[in-house]
């Protein structure tokens, strides 16, 4: 078997002396999709803003396609071939769709298929029609699309998505469902963050769920569904 394109082995992190995640570790095979599920404050966004170097972490191993993360700076991580949109989308909101998407342009890679912006705006044909806007004239929606769009612009091999389906309208969940497929199917490799495990269940295939910063259950996402009481336990809210 090849080895995983990412690698988290024994992940603590820590702020202001308080432990936000202890000990989590998964592997995450090339075009796969893994759900960090967990209710809020279970340490899952902390998990992904440690794989992208924005926090420190006391301990662990975090390998990406063999590459050592552990020294590497936030700008490098991105360089290597990791996509990140955070909850909170970060677009930039005083430029229009055309000049977000610009911002997050890198040179494509050798192998597959480029996100230009022709591919970008079949994937997403609300942002075609809003390509002169403003972020800040966009609806909520749109913002997702957006901040999806400009870190697929940068052509990364990994995406981590930080609550991806987190207030947006039930119909503008499912165009983002449509859209990350579409995506999955080009060979993109997905890590998303959810409390929301119906959401989760449509794109992954596995699991790893987060209960106070400890990992409580790993494995395919067809067996969580199986079992009501392991959600109860952990993901109810």
């Amino acid at each position: 078997m090849s080895a995983p394109l990412l690698e988290v082995e024994d992940l603590t992190v820590a702020y202001d002396g308080a432990v936000a995640v202890e000990g989590v570790g998964f592997t995450l095979a090339r075009g796969r999709t893994l759900a960090l599920l967990g209710r809020n404050g279970a340490g899952k966004s902390t998990t992904l803003r440690a794989i992208m170097g924005l926090v420190p972490h006391r301990r662990g191993r975090l390998r990406f396609a063999g590459c050592d993360l552990t020294r590497l700076r936030p700008h490098e991580i991105a360089r290597l071939g990791i996509g990140y949109v955070p909850e909170e989308r970060r677009i930039f909101r005083r430029l229009t769709v055309l000049e977000n998407l610009e911002v997050g342009r890198r040179p494509a890679r050798e192998a597959g298929n480029p996100w230009t912006l022709e591919r970008l705006f079949a994937l997403f044909p609300q942002l075609a029609d809003r390509r002169h806007h403003r972020g800040d004239q966009l609806s909520g929606g749109e913002q997702q699309m957006l901040a999806i769009a400009r870190a697929l612009r940068g052509h990364p091999e990994l995406l981590l998505l930080d609550e991806p389906s987190e207030g947006l309208a039930p119909a503008v969940v499912r165009q983002l469902l449509k859209a990350l497929w579409e995506a999955r199917r080009s060979g993109l490799t997905l890590l998303l963050s959810e409390q929301n495990w119906r959401f989760a269940r449509q794109l992954a295939e596995e699991a790893c769920v987060l209960e106070k910063g400890r990992v409580r259950f790993r494995g395919p996402l067809a067996e969580l569904e199986a079992r009501e009481e392991l959600r109860r336990a952990w993901l109810a809210v």
